[in-house]
This record gives C-alpha cells, sequence and structure tokens, in this order.
C-alpha cells in the first residue's frame, strides 16, 4: 500500500474469503480477491491491539489509530472497524506525511477561485467547511488553508472528524460518536 502511495487499505469478510482493495487515486481496486477467514481473524485482532480498540467488542464501531515507520518517516494509519453481520470490516487510512505538504499554492485551484478563497482567508475571523467524498482532497485542501493562514499572532481552532493529522500550535477538536 505504501509503495503504492494507496489512500486507504480495505479489509472486507465475504462469506467464506476475505477481499482486500487499495483506494489509489480515489478508486477502490481489487488487490487480492480472496484469501482465507482464518488469516483474517488473526489480522483483525492485530490491528485492534495495536490500535488499542477493545478485543471483545464486535457488535459497534470502532476508532483507533497506530504509527508505522517506514524508512525515516512515521506514518500514522487511522483504524476503523465496523461490524457487519456476524463479522467486522477493517478500513486502514494511511496518513503519510506527504500528503499534508501541499502549500495553498500548489492545491491547483482556478485564478478566480483562489482569489475569492485568498480574500477570505485574510479576514479576521470565519469559518471554513470542507466537504465531499473519500479521496477528493478534503484533508490536503484543509491543512494547505492552516499552513496559509497560521500565525503565532492567529488562535486556530479546528472541529475535524476525525482528526487525521496534527498540527502544532493549533486547537484542534474532535467531533463525532465516541467524543
Amino acid at each position: 500500500a505504501f509503495a503504492l502511495k494507496a489512500s486507504d487499505v480495505h479489509l472486507e469478510p465475504e462469506e467464506d474469503h476475505v477481499r482486500l482493495r487499495y483506494r489509489l487515486n480515489g478508486i477502490l481496486t481489487d488487490v487480492v480477491a480472496s484469501f482465507p477467514l482464518e488469516a483474517y481473524h488473526l489480522l483483525l485482532s492485530r490491528v485492534k491491539l495495536i490500535s488499542g480498540l477493545k478485543l471483545n467488542i464486535h457488535e459497534r464501531a470502532q476508532d483507533g489509530r497506530f504509527t508505522v515507520r517506514s524508512g525515516a518517516t512515521d506514518i500514522e494509519i487511522r483504524t476503523s472497524v465496523l461490524p457487519e453481520k456476524d463479522k467486522e470490516s477493517i478500513v486502514l487510512r494511511i496518513l503519510h506525511p506527504e500528503q499534508i505538504a501541499f502549500s495553498f499554492e500548489d492545491l491547483g485551484l482556478g485564478k478566480k477561485l483562489r482569489a475569492i478563497l485568498e480574500r477570505e482567508i485574510k479576514k479576521p475571523n470565519g469559518m471554513v467547511f470542507t466537504t465531499g467524498p473519500t479521496g477528493s482532497g478534503k484533508t490536503t485542501t484543509l491543512y494547505a488553508f492552516l499552513k496559509k493562514v497560521h500565525t503565532p499572532e492567529v488562535k486556530i481552532i479546528t472541529i475535524e472528524d476525525p482528526i487525521e493529522y496534527i498540527l502544532p500550535g493549533l486547537v484542534q477538536t474532535p467531533v463525532g460518536p465516541g467524543y
């Protein structure tokens, strides 16, 4: 998943096997059509354990995270375990530091939209909502905006579901079930 620059890993148990898919450029792509359920159950327990989730909870969703070192880079993995009928699926969101390396100028906005956004983010107060489907660039856009406006003289509070990247000097508040 790291080598292919996948943003997510989806492990989806079926009746007699498990489907493994990566999200590549916003599109879910089959990687392994199936692998044994026995291996999946061991993997599920390990993912729950390293993510700080409860091993004995199967009937409700759980979210956690863990860190993986790849070379000299720490990569955060956000874990979501979702109950289904008689099974649980796993989504691992890969939060690579490169993903938030974009500056506001690097977002590729058209001139007109960029001018509007630059005017708006110069205002002394306000609110910005980022919405859209998975893989649409919400996180990249949000963190590019935050880097553009953050100075020691400005207090910034984010309300995120969930917090994906921790940025020093900001107040980042999680919102959603369980908070």
